[in-house]
């Protein structure tokens, strides 16, 4: 029984209470108060959410055993093997029986001519195939990857997957010990193996801690790989634990009671004490969602978990959503109000990589735009409602983009055109039309209709001209043209209007896709370079003039 005093024992306890489980928070509240962009720690049960060959690490080498075997039998001798009786079933040992149990198998049958299954071939093949290449090789992780791929997705969980990637717009990175490429096929997050991790672009990466079925040799599966990744991991965990104490954490797939998470949430308050001011922080910003069966519960929690440290138990209350909808989760992520998307810092992140290796990129701060030429990386930098500047593309930038900024114009874009010359085959017509304040619009409009009469007299009509010719395609199939002629018929046929202009958008948003990826001058060289411009200039012409 508990009596009010005014000793402050019964507002001590309410206070714990009140910090432990007690107050509920719906999930869209509890998202919008995040400050920074997300990272989500995802296990396997997201794998078995959406995926149709997906498997607990139970399942998994069941599945392998019984197809080496015909019976249950050799799975649950490897089973009594690997268990002990203060934790249970060791996976990893048994995964180390069960491969060496198959490298017997296969290697004798291989060694003595015996029938091998169509299964068993394929890996033999590819296991050979890596050691001829001297790559280290695995029958059973071949093996599991041939049982994961090719990806599949469940039809009904479509719409969900479609919720969960507008989500990842704002989430800054993923971490996962799942091989499958869910993530990387699905949420279109940019694949981190091994070594890779540590050499690492954060946002919009997935860290895949344990591996990936495409590099089967990187799965960690048995005794001996726990054995050398333990040896590897403190680097990446160290990078991980700046990962969580400055963003948000969102645990899904996992059992809270998970070995992965139990060594990381160990590792963390090992360096943070949970007392702390920021250990109080860190374990605010954690979210560990819990699948609970036909559950359409909203609300998040704060329950306690004891943790093992240093043979010692620590007690750590951390925020829960224990439910089967996650729409909620993926609709508060997709709203959730930041500065700016991950994706757009993943950009920033990049472009700051490229001036710390020292090349052609420059950087000014600037108040005044018109100072800076177009050799310059322009970051614009202010307070959201008064920022001056959204988009600013330099004229080369211009060129590549030019379909999105007249067929998308944005308002607070500006276009830097002091470096244009009077030679140089730039689409001023239609940029002019849709930004009005573009420095020189007429004389560069000017340029562009005179070197386009140069252009037309300098081609006229080509003798190698065939009426029946209705398409690009046509000419770029036709062999009675030189192909060094091939951009120049294009040129003649749209001028004559004899194809249609939205055959040449199409042609073109081809041809500046590849010169926005960068690409190299095999595939691209600078005369294709200049024929696509000139091709651009034409079609701007037409269509603003």
């Amino acid at each position: 029984m508990l009596f009010y005093t005014r000793t402050g024992c019964y507002e001590n306890l309410y206070l714990c209470l009140h910090q432990l489980n007690v107050i509920a928070m719906e999930i869209s509240e509890f998202v919008s108060k995040f400050q920074t962009h997300p990272v989500l720690f995802l296990g396997a049960g997201i794998s078995k959410r959406y995926c149709e060959r997906a498997y607990s690490w139970d399942d998994l080498l069941e599945t392998i055993a019984l197809e080496l075997s015909g019976d249950d039998r050799l799975y649950l001798e490897f089973k009594n093997h690997a268990k002990e009786s203060s934790e249970g079933c060791i996976f990893p040992k048994l995964a180390s029986l069960l491969s060496t149990e198959i490298d017997n198998k296969l290697k004798v049958r291989v060694g003595t001519g015996s029938m091998l299954s169509d299964l068993e071939k394929n890996i033999n093949d590819e296991f050979f195939e890596a050691v001829r290449l001297n790559q280290k090789a695995s029958r059973l992780k071949i093996w599991v990857k041939i049982l994961l791929s090719p990806l599949e997705v469940r039809a009904e969980k479509e719409d969900e997957i479609t919720l969960f990637q507008e989500a990842c717009k704002n989430v800054a990175s993923i971490v996962t010990t799942n091989y499958d490429t869910f993530i990387e096929e699905k949420l279109k997050f940019s694949p981190l193996i091994g070594n890779d991790i540590l050499l690492s672009n954060p946002y919009q990466s997935v860290y895949k801690i344990h591996g990936c079925l495409t590099n089967p040799s990187s799965i960690i599966l048995t005794d001996e790989d726990y054995k050398q990744f333990d040896n590897r991991y403190e680097l990446i965990q160290a990078q991980l634990i700046s990962l969580f104490i400055h963003n948000p954490i969102i645990f899904m797939g996992y059992g809270i009671q998970d070995e992965n998470i139990q060594k990381l949430l160990s590792r963390i308050f090992s360096y943070v004490t949970p007392e702390s001011e920021l250990g109080k922080r860190v374990a605010d910003n954690f979210l560990c969602v819990q699948f609970e069966e036909g559950s359409e519960n909203t609300e998040v929690v704060r329950e306690v978990f004891h943790i093992q440290q240093a043979g010692a138990q620590i007690d750590i209350s951390l925020n829960v959503l224990k439910t089967d909808d996650f729409t909620s989760l993926y609709s508060a992520l997709a709203t959730l109000q930041l500065p700016v998307e991950a994706i757009h810092l993943k950009r920033v992140e990049h472009a700051f990589h490229e001036i710390k290796l020292g090349g052609e990129i420059a950087v000014k701060l600037v108040g005044d735009l018109e100072n800076v030429d177009n050799r310059e990386l322009v970051l614009a930098i202010g307070p959201r409602d008064r920022m001056a500047v959204s988009l600013v593309y330099q004229a080369a930038e211009a060129i590549k983009n030019y379909f999105e900024i007249t067929e998308e114009f944005k308002s607070e874009m500006v276009i830097l055109t002091d470096n244009v010359s009077e030679k140089m085959f730039f689409p001023a017509k239609g940029i002019a039309h849709v930004f009005k304040e573009m420095k020189k619009a007429e004389l560069l409009c000017h340029w562009q209709s005179v070197n386009l009469e140069k252009e037309r007299d300098r081609i006229r009509t080509p003798n190698y001209w065939d009426d029946e010719l209705k398409s690009i395609n046509d000419i770029l199939d036709a062999d009675t043209i030189p192909p060094s002629y091939k951009r120049r018929a294009i040129f003649y046929a749209v001028q004559q209007d004899k194809i249609e202009l939205s055959d040449l958008r199409s042609y073109l948003l081809r041809k500046l896709a590849i010169m926005r990826a960068g690409v190299s001058k095999k595939d691209m060289n600078d005369l294709e370079k200049t024929e696509v411009r000139k091709l651009l200039c034409l079609y701007d012409e037409k269509k603003y003039s």
